[in-house]
C-alpha cells in the first residue's frame, strides 16, 4: 500500500481554506493555457469566465487529494480498523483499490471537523484491475463532486473560497494591466 497526493483536510474549514489557497494557481494555469492557445485580450475576456477559473480550481483541488492505493487485502485490513462509513465504487472481483478518507464526514454542519460529536468519517473507494492512475483520477473527481463541492461552497467562515474576484495581476475585464504587459514585452526583447 502507498499514499499519493497532498490534501487530506481534517475539517470542512480546512478544506475550504485549501481550496481558497489554490485561487492563484488556478488563475495562472488558466491564463497560461489561454496564452498557449493564442487568445488575444478580447477572446480571453470573452471566453475565460469565472466558471472557467472555478473549474480549474476544482480540478486542481481534486487532483491534489490524498489517496491510498493498495491491493484488496491491504484495503480490507485497513477497512476493518476504520471507524467510519466506506463507500466502494466498482467491482468486488478486481484485485486493487484506491481510497480517500474524509475524516469530517460527508454530512453535517458546514463547520464540522474530525472527532466532533456526531461526525462519522467516510471513505470513498474505487476498485481497479491494473490502471492505478485512471482509478485515482476517477476517485478524486468523484469524491470532490460527492463531498467537497458542497463543503467548499458553504463557506461559513468567509474564507472567500468560492468568490469570484479578478486575479491580482488582471484588470476587471480579465486582461493584464499595462504595467505587466510592458514588463513582459521588455522581458521578451532581452
Amino acid at each position: 500500500m502507498h499514499t499519493e497526493g497532498q490534501l487530506a483536510p481534517e475539517s470542512a474549514t480546512e478544506a475550504r481554506r485549501s481550496y481558497a489557497d489554490l485561487a492563484g494557481a488556478a488563475r495562472t494555469v488558466t491564463r497560461e493555457t489561454a496564452k498557449a492557445m493564442g487568445f488575444d485580450r478580447e477572446e480571453y475576456a470573452d471566453r475565460v469566465t469565472e466558471e472557467v477559473r472555478s473549474t480549474a480550481r476544482d480540478a486542481l483541488f481534486a487532483s491534489l487529494l490524498e489517496v491510498r492505493v493498495g491491493d484488496r487485502e491491504a484495503f480490507e485490513t485497513w477497512r476493518t480498523d476504520f471507524g467510519g462509513d466506506v463507500r466502494v465504487m466498482g467491482s468486488g472481483d478486481v484485485p486493487n483499490v484506491a481510497w480517500h478518507v474524509v475524516p469530517f464526514g460527508a454530512d453535517g454542519p458546514p463547520t464540522r471537523a474530525a472527532g466532533d460529536e456526531g461526525v462519522t468519517p467516510v471513505a470513498v473507494a474505487a476498485t481497479f484491475q491494473d490502471e492505478p492512475a485512471a482509478a485515482t483520477a476517477t476517485l478524486r473527481r468523484t469524491v470532490f463532486g460527492r463531498v467537497y463541492r458542497d463543503v467548499i461552497h458553504a463557506d461559513p467562515v468567509e474564507t472567500g473560497a468560492h468568490t469570484a474576484e479578478p486575479p491580482e495581476d488582471e484588470d476587471e475585464d480579465g486582461t493584464e494591466d499595462e504595467t505587466d504587459a510592458a514588463a513582459e514585452a521588455e522581458e521578451n526583447t532581452q
